[in-house]
């Protein structure tokens, strides 16, 4: 598998901004998450999507659009469903940010993601 992206400089400025307001509300309000991927490669994509982990190959992060943000307890990520409610706090902190969507919205739920609107 292709390396994992996770510098924010890697992101167009728009979602970089963004993305450092998100942070910093996520420490305010104690939720354990950071960065797990920004930008992709077509290749990592088409790896993801093979292996049922995205549902497109034209995905947000091939354009630096996109980004992932997951549950770090320890020096571990996490995706188990026992954190849901953590990922649904953050969806509602990309909401007050503005300008974004979240994929705990969409109908496939992909709680981890977050893109420029369009």
């Amino acid at each position: 598998m292709n390396e994992i992206k996770r510098d924010i400089k890697l992101l167009v400025p728009e979602l970089q901004g963004k993305i450092i307001c998100l942070l910093d509300l996520l420490k305010k309000h104690n939720i354990p998450m950071k960065i797990f991927e920004t930008l992709r490669t077509a290749k990592r994509q088409e790896e993801l999507f093979k292996k049922g982990f995205s549902k497109t190959l034209k995905s947000k992060h091939i354009e630096g659009r996109a980004c992932d943000m997951v549950v770090h307890f320890d020096g571990k990520w996490s995706w188990a469903n026992e954190y849901i409610y953590l990922y649904k706090m953050m969806g509602c902190l990309v909401e007050k940010i503005g300008g974004l969507t979240w994929g705990g919205s969409w109908k496939w739920k992909d709680y981890a993601h977050i893109e420029l609107k369009v």
